[in-house]
């Protein structure tokens, strides 16, 4: 069988009995929702474990297609296969792949997220520019748990279904009607000495209240840092807002920050 580029492409080792990973788990996804045209084919598990029934439906998917019936997700197998499920069903842009995507995924759908992520970066700067590359590395990561905390998702930078689903509603919102954040107060005093990203959320919060909402005082650097730059920011706004001006951002400090960040959307 002549190969051909397909989305998403072979990941350029072969898929077996005994891989684990994710794209076992969207091999078992394909073969499943094949199975509505291909009736011959079992119902597998999505496991991201590749067994004995997986290994099955491999070989009854390939002595179908004529291909080798050796059990294993080769080239071949692995275009014939992604590109009978996107001849049934088309994966727009934005369609979600059908599997997770976490550190060591790769490929257009992580291209999407990388774009979209730097799209959101722009108003809602607490996620930061990254290089759109299809590789999800330790800076795809670290972008979704800090997209993940401002949206009220689970923290755990792997881009589900609802991660992808929120991923692609804010960044298609953000010029009509902005998403607004449900930041959620840590449950410790952020002060002098902090870091860490809960500082830095603090730091990209107040910064864009000062640009967007005119407010008198100076932008602070978002490094993580609670120095001295950044309690008297703190203060600053604490005083504009009439809250105790300790410089300390407490709930009450960190819930009104919230808000008028959202105002600033």
């Amino acid at each position: 069988m002549k190969t051909t580029t397909v989305n998403p492409p072979y990941p350029g080792y072969l898929i077996q009995m005994g891989s684990t990973g994710s794209n076992v788990a969207l091999i078992q996804t394909y073969l499943n929702a094949l199975k509505e045209y291909f009736p011959s084919l079992n119902t597998l598990k999505v496991d991201g474990q590749f067994g004995t029934k997986t290994k099955n439906n491999v070989i009854i998917w390939q002595a179908g297609h004529n291909l080798t019936t050796d059990g294993i997700v080769g080239n071949a197998t692995w275009d014939s296969i992604v590109s009978e499920y996107n001849k049934y069903f088309p994966l727009g842009p934005d369609t979600y792949p059908g599997v997770p995507l976490r550190v060591g995924s790769k490929g257009p759908s992580v291209e999407t997220m990388q774009t979209s992520l730097n799209n959101i970066s722009k108003l809602y700067t607490v996620v930061a520019s990254q290089t759109v590359d299809g590789n999800f590395g330790s800076n795809t990561e670290l972008n979704t748990k800090r997209f993940q905390e401002q949206f009220g998702l689970s923290v755990d930078g792997v881009i589900g279904q609802f991660t992808w689903d929120k991923i692609i509603l804010v960044d298609k919102s953000m010029a009509t009607d902005p998403v607004e954040v449900t930041t959620q107060y840590p449950g410790y005093l952020i002060q002098m000495g902090s870091t860490g990203e809960k500082v830095r959320i603090v730091q990209c919060y107040l910064n864009s209240i000062t640009k967007y909402l005119g407010m008198p005082w100076s932008t602070v650097s978002t490094d993580g840092n609670f120095g001295t730059a950044t309690k008297t920011a703190v203060i600053a706004f604490q005083v504009y807002y009439k809250l105790s001006a300790d410089g300390i951002v407490g709930n009450t400090t960190w819930t009104e920050m919230v808000a008028k960040f959202n105002e600033s959307l």
